[in-house]
């Protein structure tokens, strides 16, 4: 009888340090988003933006959301596909993704206070 090596297992994304999804609604705007971010339970966290609607687009709101963040010592990036909201963020140093296992296959370090996880 032979006996078949064990197989490697794939490599698991980083779990260790789990990601909390705040799935945004089309109607929230910086206020709503800072408020919910006092209910997060994990410390790195991904904000998913609405495939429909127009929020958070300028600076400001993103920094506002970035700074509350930090007060409370998340980590947090964005996941989103909208344009203006990419630039937003890349002119203010915030990571964001275009899908949730883009966001989970980067290390737990790249999730730094200032400016989510760039």
């Amino acid at each position: 009888m032979d006996r078949q090596a064990a197989q490697p297992r794939p490599q698991r994304p980083h779990t260790r340090d789990p990601i909390q999804i705040i799935r945004l609604e089309a109607y929230d705007d910086a206020t709503s988003v800072r408020d919910r971010l006092q209910f997060v339970e994990l410390r790195r966290v991904l904000l998913m933006f609405p495939a429909q609607g127009r929020i958070l687009r300028r600076r400001i709101d993103l920094l506002l959301v970035v700074r509350e963040a930090q007060r409370r010592g998340l980590k947090i990036a964005l996941l989103t596909q909208d344009p203006e909201v990419l630039e937003q963020a890349a002119e203010i140093g915030l990571s964001a993704f275009l899908t949730v296992r883009q966001a989970r296959a980067h290390p737990p370090g790249r999730f730094v206070l200032v400016g989510g996880w760039s």
